[in-house]
């Protein structure tokens, strides 16, 4: 990176000295999304076969929204546990969630919860 940020820089006044702990903490947490993102869609790809909210004809590309979300919830809302209230908060950001997923909040939640549930015993 240092070595293209003059030209790649823009409108930036910061020499690279100056703009390096912003591009590093970036790109870490870039990072850390990346290694959340593909331990999630590593276990629940596998999980996704045998579960029971699953239906005939279901494809992972839908539910990998909702396991995501979970996921992303988990982190949110570290202090609650899974209950209908949680659900119902979740519910209002499902259509900004689930991109170009098919499923509804009423089929999505199922997965939704399961990730949230799993991902309290993954070790962070």
């Amino acid at each position: 990176m240092q070595a293209s940020w003059d030209a790649d820089r823009g409108d930036s006044r910061l020499d690279w000295d100056r703009a390096r702990p912003a591009a590093q903490d970036a790109w870490e947490r870039a990072d850390r999304t990346y290694n959340a993102y593909a331990w999630s869609d590593d276990t629940y790809s596998r999980r996704f076969e045998a579960a029971d909210y699953r239906k005939e004809g279901d494809e992972y590309d839908d539910y990998r929204p909702a396991y995501r979300y979970g996921t992303y919830a988990r982190g949110e809302y570290a202090d609650r546990d899974w209950d209908d209230n949680l659900a119902s908060d979740l519910e209002r950001g499902w259509d900004r969630f689930k991109g170009s997923s098919r499923l509804t909040w009423e089929r999505a939640k199922h997965a939704v919860a399961d990730a949230f549930t799993l991902d309290r015993q993954r070790p962070h």
